[in-house]
Order: structure tokens, then C-alpha cells, then sequence
């Protein structure tokens, strides 16, 4: 009975350290009052993001092609010499993303303008850069893109799995996608 009662107990406390992790862990980004809609075939991104902020509710509104959790396409990383080197995740924000999210960044600035290249801790580790990408391209992945800041990394797609390079692109254009908006609390 005491050998029972002793793993009852050993159980409970590993349940209670999991559950206390599930609890207070940062995500990297601040999902509270925020709704998420998916939607297609947008005529008119601006007028829509207008129409949303008239309601009295709602603080911030954004754009991206996929939410934080799901979706995130994959984008092959090649080295100089054009082998592949890994692969990342990617999406596209508009500028109001960042902020109603408040993903952090680790150096540079929020993207404000098309062909601007947002990465994240991971990417600069993996693709190995010794000195600051800010303000320098990245040939294997994006001809035309400069990077513009390097966001604190934060789970994508699984939050219990390992952190992935990720890579966020500027100046798409929205037909369809995901609109977070912040409602006030």
C-alpha cells in the first residue's frame, strides 16, 4: 500500500509541474482577446480592416496569410551554391501584425513596406550567421527581400514541439487569409 500510495503521489506531482508549464510558459506572443477569422476572396483588404475597427469592440485589426498555430508553408533554404540546406516556415503579415500579436523583436524593426523580410532567432542560428542580417538579403531564400528585423522565437504550428526557422515576407497581397483582431478586454 505505501509503494502504491507513493506513485499516486509521484504521479500527482508530475501532473501538477506539467500543468503549472501548460499555465505560466511564454508562447512568444500574446493571444488573450484576440478572435481569428479565416476568410477568402477579399476584394478589398482596407475597406474590410476599416469596417472591422468601426466596431466598438474591437481595438487592432491585422492581416496574414496563415494564423500563428496552423499553416506556415515551407520554403526550401538553399546555401550560395544552391543546395538545400533546410527548410522554412514562412508567412505573410501585414505591418499591424506584430503589434496586436506583440511578438517581440530581438533586433531591428517591425516590417512597414513591401520586399521587407521578418526571421526569427532560429533561422539566424540554423543558416549559421555570425554578424547581424539587418539590411542584407537573403539570396537563398528570397532574391528580392531584405531582412529587416529577427523576431524572439515562438512555437509554430505545435507549442510542445521543437522551435522551427521561420520567415515572415511583406507586401503580398491579401485575397485571403487570417484576421486577428484585438478586442478590448
Amino acid at each position: 500500500q505505501f509503494g502504491g500510495t507513493a506513485f499516486i503521489v509521484a504521479l500527482l506531482m508530475v501532473i501538477l509541474v506539467q500543468y503549472d508549464h501548460v499555465l505560466n510558459s511564454s508562447l512568444g506572443y500574446n493571444p488573450a482577446n484576440v478572435a481569428i477569422a479565416d476568410v477568402q476572396d477579399i476584394p478589398d483588404t482596407e475597406f474590410l480592416k476599416d469596417e472591422l475597427r468601426r466596431m466598438p469592440m474591437v481595438e487592432q485589426v491585422a492581416l496574414s496569410v496563415h494564423d500563428l498555430m496552423n499553416g506556415w508553408g515551407g520554403l526550401p533554404v538553399n546555401d550560395a551554391s544552391g543546395k538545400h540546406i533546410f527548410t522554412t516556415r514562412w508567412n505573410s503579415f501585414d505591418p499591424d501584425f506584430i503589434p496586436l500579436m506583440q511578438i517581440e523583436l530581438a533586433e531591428g524593426k517591425n516590417i512597414d513596406g513591401p520586399k521587407q523580410i521578418l526571421i526569427n532567432q532560429q533561422f539566424v542560428e540554423t543558416m549559421k550567421m555570425q554578424e547581424s542580417p539587418i539590411g542584407k538579403p537573403l539570396p537563398g531564400v528570397d532574391r528580392e527581400g531584405i531582412v529587416v528585423g529577427v523576431m524572439k522565437d515562438f512555437p509554430i504550428r505545435d507549442r510542445y514541439g521543437s522551435i522551427r526557422p521561420a520567415m515572415v515576407k511583406s507586401g503580398m497581397t491579401f485575397k485571403s487569409g487570417t484576421i486577428p483582431v484585438s478586442a478590448a478586454s
